[in-house]
């Protein structure tokens, strides 16, 4: 999974495997698609975006700490993330796409 994500871009740090630190990124796209084992993930106080499916399928992931900076999540991103029980959205979300939370 960490070689997977490497790039200029994105700097994560897996501190187990079954949690996930993002530095230093604007964006999250679909990369954590269907990550079964991911349970947690800590994002970066520069994002501004999760796109599209980007922790689709997710199924054991318990938290997620969405930063204030988030604008836009795209349609499906915590889709079938089924161990996902509560979740805080930034009041300054400009657009919440559909079925984002499906289950």
């Amino acid at each position: 999974l960490a070689a997977a994500l490497t790039s200029e871009e994105l700097t994560p740090k897996v501190i187990n495997a079954f949690s996930l630190t993002m530095n230093k990124t604007e964006h999250i796209d679909y990369f954590l698609k269907d990550s079964l084992s991911l349970e947690e993930i800590k994002l970066s106080n520069n994002l501004t975006h999760i796109y599209e499916e980007a922790f689709f399928g997710c199924e054991k992931l318990k938290e997620i700490n969405i930063p204030n900076t988030v604008e836009y999540i795209g349609d499906s991103a915590f889709a079938f993330c089924n161990s996902l029980t509560e979740i805080k959205l930034p009041d300054n979300i400009k657009r919440l796409g559909e079925k984002v939370f499906r289950k």
